[in-house]
Order: structure tokens, then sequence, then C-alpha cells
């Protein structure tokens, strides 16, 4: 009895329909990344902080910190998904200058918003300012978000159609 090597086994044809492996795929720098692809991005370690945040208030049983956690899970993972979503379905939001002023609202005002809210909850001094900075940042970000929304939500198809 023989044993079949490596190198005595038959090849098999590879599907050259079949998408990469993950290793093969090269990592794409943040600056490379396109609009949808950094909100997505930003949304996943929001879920991943508001997942880990609601592991550690239930092992604790401590739910100090739910105000923060929902604020994570809904502002961060949520809606920077589906607003993520958005873009991709309607690449001339993307575009806008109201996209970018979106982006780096959501994007800074949020971290601010979370840390006001924990000072806030922790009774910290000084607390309201910074919840209410960052809350500002994320509603100026919500209307940019509405505002574009309204403005470039548009289906090149259905544009054609209608004119």
């Amino acid at each position: 009895m023989s044993i079949a090597t490596p190198a005595a086994r038959p090849a098999v044809p590879m599907d050259v329909h079949a998408p990469p492996s993950p290793a093969a795929v090269p990592a794409r720098r943040w600056s490379a990344l396109s609009l949808d692809e950094r909100l997505l991005r930003l949304a996943v370690l929001y879920a991943l902080l508001g997942i880990g945040m609601g592991l550690a208030m239930a092992m604790s049983h401590d739910f100090t910190n739910k105000g923060v956690h929902v604020h994570v899970n809904m502002l961060g993972w949520v809606s920077m998904a589906l607003m993520s979503m958005g873009y991709r379905q309607f690449p001339r939001m993307a575009r806008s200058p109201l996209a970018r002023a979106h982006f780096w609202l959501h994007a800074l005002g949020l971290p601010v918003m979370a840390a006001g809210i924990w000072m806030v909850l922790h009774q910290l001094p000084n607390a309201e300012p910074v919840v209410g900075s960052g809350s500002l940042a994320v509603a100026a970000a919500f209307a940019c978000f509405a505002l574009n929304v309204w403005i470039n939500a548009v289906n090149p198809v259905t544009a054609k159609e209608s004119a």
C-alpha cells in the first residue's frame, strides 16, 4: 500500500470566478477608503464597543452606563451602518461637501457625546458642556445627512425617466 503525497495527487482545477482569500486581499489604508467604507468601519468599531459594554454591564450587574451603551449602539453602530449604505446606494450623496461635513461631525462628535454622557452618569463636574457640545455636533451631522438626502439621493435611472 502506498500513501499519496501532495505531489502525487492530481491537480484540482481552481474556480476562476471564486473570490480571493482574505489573506490575498491587501489591506487598504484609511486614506484610500471611500466615505461609505469609512463609515461602515467606524460603525463596526462602535458595534464592538457597544457589545463589550453590554457584556461588561451584564457580568458586573452594574447598569450605570446603559445610557452610554445605548447611544454608542444606536448612533454609532446602527446609524453609521445605515448611512454608509445610503452613501453606497447614492454615490452623488457621497461626493457632496455635505457628506464630508456629516462624516467629520459624526466621527468627532459621537465620542465627545459618549464621554459626556459617561461623565453625567458618574456625576463628574462640568459634564453638561461636554455632552452638550458632542450632542450638537452629532445633531449637526444628522442635519447634514438629511439635507444631503433631500438634495442628492437621486437614482440616475429615475431622474432620466422623470426628465
